[in-house]
């Protein structure tokens, strides 16, 4: 049973008023966008047209001869075998990157509005070939990430009343009762081992056997590696060098080379890192405190990252010792902080540091993490000139650690597993009133 907040965004953009545009699902390879939206098709409409391009390319001259939308319709019936119930049929388009043409055609068919559209495919596909005739009038963009921790626990069998008293206690700033802080303290750890990839975490609820689980993990490290160079102008050497190279990179990098940056935006752009920016003071807006180059990369998942350091210490972090893990646990409180929709921002300046900066409660808000093994001197991430404004509307300072909720002045203390309660708009509810089931 695996739970994902996009479905919730999926049946607001069927249900709402009006024209809707094409819903363009984007994502990294192997999110489990083309299982989301299957399973979505089939339980919301009458009629389903799965149209995948590299499956089946010959679906390509439908859209190439086609003269309207009613040419489009009549052939995808006779294509597909499947009947167009207009006003309740779903057109799906994957591997969209692979036929410029259909990706043209989508105006036509939300201008005809009788057949309800979603695309998806390689998303760096999808930005480096971009149609003529594509107008952003015809599409609307939802993001699917790995599973954030909220989602694993409800796939882990968490149930959402469990998920709700943590809410509350998120909310008043108050202890979670101490058997579901230890059960979720194991549950967070076991994220850090698998992440959220939703095949790797379909596969652990159905073996035991870790060597099967990294297993598929590298393999999905093989074809993002295979993906980030594929629409490189030099052959990717360098997107795949950059992509090797993630977790040793350094926090504070030299400045990039042209062709480094470039491969750095294509790594992004496919959703395969997640790049952190630093600035020089929490000030809004954050982009003009920017400081050039230094530039901090995350891995879009973190049991990913954990596969790709290759060192068999499964048992160790399943047990408890995440001490020494801090670049492991920085990658996973940034993959929940990016499916949540905050972009990633961190404080570097002279003695001042914080590991993440978010807008959240009208003020920029500080999230640090405890030092790591060298023992690093904890600085005020706020201290001294760089406390502005709308630093201290906020309040307060966010600290992810071990321990339960508490308050010591403005630091609140949190359980890692609460990153994934932070969000940029008002409080959203946890994931588990829409719950897609995968058998």
């Amino acid at each position: 049973m695996l739970a994902r907040r996009a479905y919730s965004a999926m049946l607001t953009w069927k249900n709402g008023p009006g024209k809707k545009k094409a819903l363009l699902v984007t994502g990294a390879r192997q999110v489990g966008k083309t299982a989301l939206i299957r399973a979505f098709g089939r339980g919301h409409y009458a009629s389903f047209w799965d149209i995948d391009f590299v499956a089946r390319p010959e679906a390509a001259l439908v859209f190439r001869k086609a003269r309207d939308a009613e040419n489009i319709f009549q052939g995808l019936e006779v294509l597909t075998g499947v009947a167009p119930v207009f006003g309740k049929t779903l057109l799906f388009l994957d591997e969209i990157q692979e036929c410029p043409e259909a990706r043209s055609a989508v105006r036509t068919i939300v201008n005809d509005g009788r057949v309800d559209c979603i695309l998806s495919g390689s998303l760096l596909g999808l930005r480096t070939q971009l149609p003529p005739g594509l107008t952003p009038c015809s599409e609307q963009t939802l993001h699917l990430h790995p599973l954030d921790i909220a989602e694993f626990l409800l796939a882990n069998g968490i149930g959402a009343d469990v998920l709700a008293h943590v809410r509350r206690a998120f909310l008043a700033e108050k202890p979670v009762r101490p058997e579901i802080h230890e059960a979720l303290s194991r549950f967070f750890r076991r994220y850090l081992v698998l992440g959220g990839m939703p095949g790797v975490v379909a596969a652990s609820l159905t073996t035991n056997d870790m060597g099967e689980v990294v297993a598929m993990q590298r393999g999905i490290l093989a074809l993002l590696r295979l993906e980030a160079g594929r629409y490189a102008k030099d052959g990717g050497e360098l997107a795949r060098a950059l992509f090797d190279d993630v977790p040793c990179l350094p926090g504070e990098a030299a400045p990039l080379s042209d062709g480094q940056r470039r491969a750095f935006v294509s790594l992004a752009d496919a959703g395969i890192i997640l790049p952190c920016r630093a600035v020089d003071a929490p000030q809004s807006p954050l982009r003009l405190r920017e400081k050039r180059d230094a530039i901090r990369p995350y891995l879009c998942d973190t049991g990913l990252l954990y596969a790709l350091c290759r060192e068999n210490m499964q048992a160790e972090v399943l047990s408890g010792s995440i001490g020494g893990m801090r670049r492991l646990l920085e990658n996973a409180v940034a993959q929940n902080l990016s499916a949540a929709g905050f972009p990633l921002w961190r404080l570097s300046a002279h003695g001042s540091r914080a590991d993440f900066l978010i807008r959240m409660d009208g003020g920029i808000i500080p999230i640090r993490l405890p030092p790591g093994e060298n023992g690093t001197e904890r600085i005020s991430p706020l201290a001294g000139a760089t406390a502005t404004a709308d630093a201290r509307r906020g309040e307060k300072t966010y600290e992810l650690g071990d321990g339960n909720l508490h308050r010591d002045g403005t630091t609140v203390h949190l359980p890692w597993y609460m990153a994934a309660l932070f969000t940029p708009d008002a409080v959203r509810p946890m994931p588990g009133a829409a719950i897609l089931a995968f058998s």
